[in-house]
């Protein structure tokens, strides 16, 4: 009898702290979200691109080999025109970029920018390719390096787009 009623105890606590929980993530899933009031170009950025990205991922159209490899490439091509947009502006900047003391022109800093973007591109062919190497000897060549290889490039463009926003962000160019 005593078991009986430790059982249902539990089962009563249980059931309690089931529909607690139950109430509490319904309510957060009903409030909207908004952006905080200090959000960075960056974090904006972020939250609309990288959130749209995987929010597109629980799609039934994400599901499959070539829907993975679609979506990573089609959110990439976002990062690549973020990127571009930055590097354009950093190229058109024409401002003091350093105190006297340690004076560059702005024509500096379009060289130093035209370096990294050259940098860049070959670093990230580089590692894309060894990369495809190693998922491909590690998967024997399935089906799942496509969408592997295809994040891996979504990461590496969004990491590139970033840079370039951090660094206007530091010459203060919206």
């Amino acid at each position: 009898m005593m078991k009986q009623l430790r059982c249902i105890l539990c089962f009563s606590v249980c059931l309690v702290l089931l529909i607690l929980c139950g109430c509490q993530n319904a309510s957060e899933d009903q409030a909207p979200q908004s952006p905080p009031a200090t959000e960075t170009t960056a974090e904006r950025l972020i939250r609309e691109i990288d959130g749209a990205y995987k929010e597109a991922q629980k799609l039934p159209e994400s599901s499959t080999t070539v829907g993975m490899v679609n979506l990573a490439n089609t959110y990439k091509e976002k990062w690549v025109q973020v990127a571009d947009e930055y590097y354009n502006k950093l190229m058109q900047y024409d401002g003091v970029i350093t105190p006297a003391e340690h004076y560059a022109t702005s024509e500096d800093l379009h060289r130093y920018i035209a370096d990294m973007k050259t940098a860049w591109e070959q670093y990230n062919q580089a590692q894309c390719e060894n990369y495809l190497k190693v998922l491909i000897a590690c998967y024997q060549g399935g089906t799942i390096v496509g969408p592997l290889i295809a994040q891996y490039e979504y990461d590496l463009q969004m990491e590139w787009a970033l840079e370039l926003v951090y660094i206007c962000q530091m010459f203060c160019i919206a």
